[in-house]
């Protein structure tokens, strides 16, 4: 199976854990195929390759890893139905998810593969799987693209830095040599740039975990300075311990400038309503309220919904 130079870089590596941190489409799932492929090659040995669901594992790897040792001759007897392959040597390989916490116990390991660590829960790892790995003195390989700063993956990425047992690699959709700089470019053009440093960069950037995750106060937020709209749109939240909404300038090339917020506590849709028409008498309100939220009762005993807002003059 040929290897580009990064995935020879630590397909070369003799350290008893390697954690990848690689861009989007940079071969990281063929890298940990060879080298399950590799430790596989020895007689009775026990591989898996976890991923986050089992579901996953299967639609990733199965179908890939099966072709390749069926090519090689390798395979004595495979079963599909728990993922797993059996090699004439006494060697097996099982792909697993971590969505499945109970079925990764018990099990001695001499080669695991993780993928997509940073969706994984760190408790799976040092609580199941670390221990299955102690009495073999058995190796594992971790692999992912960033997903924030704060998570498993970048954990595993700095422990290289206090522990020689770790090693650690980087590299970038374009080191993968898979991807043309072409198409790498017209990425760059389509996504945002948190984005592009996450996904093809494989930089750990900023938490994704944020609904505006590129949100910075000093470059967002610009005072508003122009006359009150003549309609005015507000996007209302019925909260049980505060109403909130928050008030918008729909501009004609499309853009929303919100110039006020409204937020009461231990209140009701009445109260909001009366609240917004005292600011803004004048003005034609469009609301949209939450479709999320559960029906609550106003102070008037009707249902909280548009009805409601439109009765009170909206």
């Amino acid at each position: 199976m040929p290897l580009s130079a990064i995935q020879s870089s630590v397909a070369k590596s003799n350290a008893r854990f390697r954690t990848c941190v690689f861009g989007r489409r940079a071969g990281k799932t063929t890298l940990a195929i060879r080298e399950m492929i590799k430790y596989a090659s020895k007689p009775n040995r026990n591989i898996w390759y976890v991923s986050p669901s089992y579901r996953m594992s299967k639609e990733i790897v199965w179908h890939k890893l099966t072709d390749i040792l069926r090519n090689l001759r390798w395979i004595a007897k495979k079963n599909e139905s728990d993922l797993t392959v059996y090699l004439k040597n006494g060697s097996s390989i099982s792909l697993k998810g971590s969505d499945n916490r109970d079925s990764l116990r018990g099990r001695k390991l001499d080669f695991l593969v993780m993928d997509e660590v940073a969706d994984i829960h760190p408790s799976t790892f040092y609580e199941i799987l670390r221990p299955a790995l102690a009495d073999s003195r058995g190796h594992a390989l971790f692999a992912g693209t960033p997903k924030g700063l704060g998570n498993f993956l970048k954990d595993l990425y700095d422990k290289s830095m206090i522990d020689k047992n770790w090693q650690s690699f980087h590299a970038t959709t374009l080191d993968g040599g898979f991807v043309s700089e072409e198409e790498i470019e017209e990425a760059k053009q389509i996504l945002d740039s948190r984005t592009f440093a996450q996904e093809m960069l494989a930089d750990f950037v900023e938490s994704g975990q944020k609904i505006f995750y590129n949100f910075k106060l000093d470059e967002s937020v610009k005072p508003y300075d122009e006359p009150t709209p003549n309609i005015i749109y507000v996007g209302e939240d019925f909260n049980v311990g505060f109403m909130t909404a928050v008030l918008f300038d729909c501009k004609q090339d499309g853009t929303m400038h919100a110039f006020d917020e409204i937020v009461l506590s231990s209140s009701n849709t009445d109260e909001m309503v009366t609240e917004i028409r005292n600011r803004y008498p004048t003005q034609k309100i469009v609301c949209f309220p939450d479709p999320s939220a559960n029906a609550k009762k106003s102070s008037a005993g009707g249902r909280t919904d548009i009805s409601i807002l439109s009765n009170a003059g909206f």
